[in-house]
């Protein structure tokens, strides 16, 4: 009896050794946690470092790299101790974005790996797929995105080679073309037409805003001047000229707003301010033209004589680096959503936003503006603030 007694005595005080051992482990654990949380250590991740800016020093700035979007954690950053008493969160993830503009603050991403169109919206940090509370939105293969004055969608499906017009909630409100007439890869709206690239017939046609009749195309196949090859993408400057990826011809071709051939940028080749395989377009209310080159995994930047000022940023993994870029989007609201990434001597005068199909990030955000600290000559691009 004396023995069983001592033994259960002896078993009690090796348990409260261990619990002692388990408190002091798990506070230390806990305090190497709360260290991280109040050093700051591990809040941003993959997002952290120092400025990344473009062209590099001892340049002026232009461009800042600020942000990545590849899932909703993305726009829920959390610290050290709470990843560590949370985990990661899981969720929608961006698989093979296309497509993508600002609107009202919030970044839409065509992504044709999931066909649908996700909505980030930065301020209320959510991240969801359009019509995501309601069944049959009607979308297969969404492969660009454009909003017209009235913050309508015109999304060009080319799985239904069609643009399908959404308004308020998301609803669908009108189709525009007809089976098989063309194969829509881009499109783009102003106040009267709609203007649709078709990749199928190496054109682009204009439609009627509001009748969706044909009012005049654009191109046809070929190599010559206003000829096109595998058309892919749409921009058009403050002045109202349209620029027209022409991809297959390894250029970017000019016209004015009613078709009507004005000259054309780049050539095949290896050299900066020729292309490799161009893709996307975005212009800057200065006429600053912007174009997304997939195989060079960077973007080129022309002014409106077609004379090139810049590129940026190198291909690869690291922050603010591109790996196969499909789109640039050009955006002058939502800049307060991302002034605490820029560096505080960095004044930002509209955004940028290319997405990448392959890689670890797919939608990175960089900002144009110029430094405090730095003297600009009066050709450098957008002073605006």
């Amino acid at each position: 009896m004396l023995m069983k007694g001592s033994l259960m005595n002896s078993q009690a005080k090796k348990s409260r050794g261990n619990i002692a051992l388990f408190k002091s482990g798990l506070s230390a654990v806990l305090a190497v946690c709360i260290g991280l949380v109040f050093s700051g250590c591990g809040s941003k991740g993959q997002q952290s470092g120092p400025p990344v800016f473009y062209p590099p020093q001892p340049n002026p700035p232009r461009l800042q790299f600020l942000r990545s979007f590849t899932s909703k954690k993305d726009l829920k950053r959390k610290s050290g101790f709470e990843k560590f008493v949370l985990g990661e969160e899981k969720g929608v993830v961006l698989i093979k974005p296309y497509g993508v503009a600002m609107y009202n603050g919030v970044i839409y991403v065509c992504d044709t790996g999931q066909g649908t169109v996700f909505k980030l919206d930065i301020a209320n940090k959510e991240f969801k797929a359009m019509g995501e509370k309601k069944k049959g939105v009607p979308l297969i293969s969404p492969i660009n995105i454009a909003f017209d004055e009235n913050g309508d969608k015109y999304i060009a499906d080319s799985g239904q080679s069609q643009i399908l017009v959404f308004g308020p909630g998301d609803n669908l409100i009108r189709r525009l073309g007809f089976t098989d007439q063309f194969r829509a890869s881009d499109v783009l709206v102003t106040s009267d037409r709609v203007y649709v690239c078709d990749i199928k017939d190496h054109e682009v046609e204009v439609l009627d805003k509001k009748s969706g009749d044909v009012l005049f195309t654009i191109g046809e196949r070929g190599s010559e001047e206003g000829q096109f090859n595998y058309p892919t993408n749409l921009a058009m400057d403050p002045n109202g000229n349209l620029y027209v990826c022409d991809t297959g011809n390894f250029r970017v071709q000019k016209f004015d707003r009613d078709g009507n051939y004005l000259s054309s940028i780049g050539s095949l080749g290896k050299n900066i301010g020729q292309f490799s395989w161009p893709k996307g377009l975005a212009t800057a209310r200065d006429g600053t033209l912007y174009v997304v080159d997939s195989r060079f995994y960077n973007v080129q930047m022309f002014n409106d004589e077609g004379e090139l000022l810049m590129h940026f940023p190198d291909g690869g993994q690291l922050r603010g680096h591109l790996n196969l870029p499909a789109d640039v989007s050009i955006s002058y609201n939502g800049l307060e959503l991302f002034q605490e990434f820029a560096d505080k001597d960095f004044v930002i005068e509209y955004l940028v936003l290319v997405t990448n199909q392959y890689g670890p990030w797919k939608v990175n955000v960089y900002g144009f503006g110029h430094s405090k600290n730095n003297t600009y000559d009066d050709d450098s691009g957008d002073t605006e603030t």
